[in-house]
């Protein structure tokens, strides 16, 4: 029996599917494994359309066929400067720490490979994925 949270224990696949629709949410097929890696659109960053959905579709992978969630990296966060930042209470302790930009590498199960590798927020199959599963494999080999 699994412990991995189900996609459904995340959101309503009716709300994905509204999303999808909508053009705020994309799907990516795994080349040769029954998964799907979700990230949000342009679109939604463009519109500020954060719902539970977008925000969570970040590079979340899950298994198509038993729903089970593979990969689940950090939720869509915001720079201080975005309209969408709470702002903070009076007082309130903050951490504060520099982003930069690359490229995030999602560690997740392909059970096409029976091996570990590396996806980027939005694809399987990206230049940096594809660099970032060698290098794995290579270090843990």
């Amino acid at each position: 029996m699994s412990t991995r949270p189900l996609l459904t224990d995340l959101f309503d696949l009716n709300e994905l599917d509204a999303e999808v629709k909508a053009g705020f949410v994309k799907r990516r097929s795994h080349p040769s494994a029954p998964l799907e890696v979700l990230n949000y659109t342009a679109q939604a960053q463009y519109a500020h359309h954060w719902s539970d959905v977008t925000r969570q579709a970040r590079g979340l992978i899950y298994n198509t066929e038993t729903l089970e969630v593979v990969g689940r990296p950090w939720t869509k966060f915001f720079n201080i400067d975005q309209v969408e930042t709470p702002t903070p209470k009076q007082g309130a302790a903050m951490l504060r720490s520099t982003k930069f930009d690359g490229s995030m590498g999602i560690l997740y199960f392909d059970p096409s490979a029976n091996d570990f590798a590396i996806a980027t927020r939005g694809s399987f199959t990206s230049d940096q994925a594809i660099h970032a599963t060698k290098w794995l494999r290579n270090e843990l080999a």
